[in-house]
């Protein structure tokens, strides 16, 4: 199980069970991947912040090749998109588009 690691865009993440969280991303390389993110929920869990929506970054994972799901590592976060939160109509693009990720 080799770690995987890919330049990406967060599209969704939404809450999984007690302390987990999936993540759906988008990568140049793999596409669009889903993972989970173990133990991101917990108080103590640090990098949160970088698997918010429309955050940039590289991300690490190991896929199993099970499920549809991987597991991520973690992710180093990259500058941000600026004309994202410049401009209100880019952010509505941009979240349309993730919707129909």
């Amino acid at each position: 199980m080799p770690l995987v690691s890919s330049e990406c865009i967060i599209l969704r993440n939404q809450d999984y069970l007690e302390r987990d969280r999936l993540v759906t991303f988008l990568t140049r390389d793999a596409g669009r991947v889903r993972g989970i993110v173990k133990g991101s929920r917990k108080l103590t869990s640090r990098g949160v912040g970088s698997f918010e929506v429309f955050s940039r970054g590289v991300m690490h994972w190991v896929d199993k090749g099970r499920e549809g799901l991987v597991t991520i590592r973690k992710c180093d976060p990259l500058p941000p998109y600026l004309y994202l939160h410049g401009g209100y109509h880019a952010f509505l693009y941009a979240g349309y588009f993730a919707e129909l990720a």
